[in-house]
C-alpha cells in the first residue's frame, strides 16, 4: 500500500495477534493520509488478579495456538484519568511516539465474549 494513501483504517481484534505491535502501528501510520483516521477495537487483559484474568492466563496458550496467535491477556488497556488518557501496556510507546493530532480511547464490555473481554475502542487522527 502506498504511503499516505488511506483516509480511514479500521482494525478489529488485530493488535492482539501481531508479533510486533509497534511495527504494525507504524505501518498503519505510514499509509494514513495527513488527517486520516485510525479506528480500532481490541480485547484487552482483564484486571490483574481478577478471576477473568486468571481464566485468560490459563487459556492463553490454547487461544494463541487455535486463533492465529491471538493473546487474550495482552496488555492494551487504556483509561481516562484526571490527567487525560493514561494508556497501559504494549501499545503506549508506539502510539505516543507518533504525531497523532488526537487520540481517544474508551473501555467497554461486549456481551457473551467470555475471556475475550474487556475491550477498548478508539480512534487516532494523523496530524495534517
Amino acid at each position: 500500500v502506498p504511503n499516505e494513501s488511506c483516509g480511514l483504517l479500521l482494525t478489529r481484534r488485530v493488535l492482539c495477534s501481531v508479533d510486533d505491535q509497534q511495527e504494525a502501528l507504524q505501518e498503519i501510520f505510514r499509509v494514513l493520509k495527513p488527517g486520516g483516521v485510525f479506528v480500532f477495537i481490541e480485547h484487552v487483559a482483564a484486571e490483574e488478579g481478577s478471576p477473568l484474568r486468571v481464566t485468560q492466563e490459563v487459556f492463553r496458550p490454547v487461544q494463541q495456538a487455535m486463533a492465529n496467535n491471538c493473546d487474550m491477556a495482552r496488555l492494551l488497556d487504556a483509561k481516562c484519568g484526571q490527567d487525560g488518557l493514561e494508556m497501559q501496556g504494549e501499545t503506549e510507546k508506539a502510539i505516543r511516539d507518533m504525531p497523532w493530532s488526537n487520540v481517544e480511547v474508551v473501555n467497554y464490555e461486549e456481551a457473551f465474549n467470555g475471556p475475550l473481554s474487556p475491550h477498548i475502542r478508539g480512534l487516532a487522527v494523523k496530524a495534517r
